[in-house]
């Protein structure tokens, strides 16, 4: 065998070694638990729930940011026929300039697309740092009783909203 020829099996050789030791090494210092393992973006996540709940599952507040005395109420009264069952009401502190908001947070993202096809022309308004499922509905001032959706329109308007995402961070 050549000088030549045993040079280059030694090359091989040591970069052979290298490799094996850069695999080995890569698989001790790895830290997933399985090949499918939930990653967390970053410190204080919350995980998003794009899943759209049934209406009644829904916490759900109302809160009226108009002149216009009990408005709230009338949207909890036709809210509750639509299946939502655990509404609270109130005044809100801010107008909005909207039909109506929808406030919520990444736990709570399937259910404001629910909130949002129920209630037309509603827009969204993601909110970070909810750390729960509730999901806030404040009406403005171009809100009316006819801006519910009938039940036999729903799957219609939740098609329109299109796919369930989050538009905020997620708490990073």
């Amino acid at each position: 065998m050549s000088l030549a020829r045993v040079r280059a099996l030694a090359v091989i050789g040591v970069l052979a070694l290298i490799a094996l030791s850069t695999v080995v090494w890569a698989i001790i210092k790895d830290g997933q638990t399985s090949p499918h393992s939930e990653t967390v973006a970053c410190e204080g996540e919350i995980k998003v729930q794009t899943a759209i709940p049934p209406a009644a599952s829904v916490k759900l507040r109302v809160f009226n940011a108009t002149d216009v005395t009990g408005l709230a109420g009338t949207a909890k009264t036709q809210l509750m026929q639509a299946g939502f069952r655990n509404i609270t009401t109130g005044n809100a502190s801010e107008a909005v300039d909207a039909t109506a908001q929808v406030r919520y947070g990444p736990a709570g993202v399937g259910a404001a697309y629910l909130v949002r096809a129920h209630v037309k022309n509603s827009t969204a308004e993601p909110d970070d740092t909810r750390k729960d499922a509730t999901v806030d509905l404040i009406l403005g001032n171009d809100y009316t009783t006819v801006n519910i959706t009938p039940a036999n329109e729903i799957k219609t308007e939740l098609d329109r909203l299109g796919k369930v995402e989050y538009d905020g961070d997620a708490g990073c």
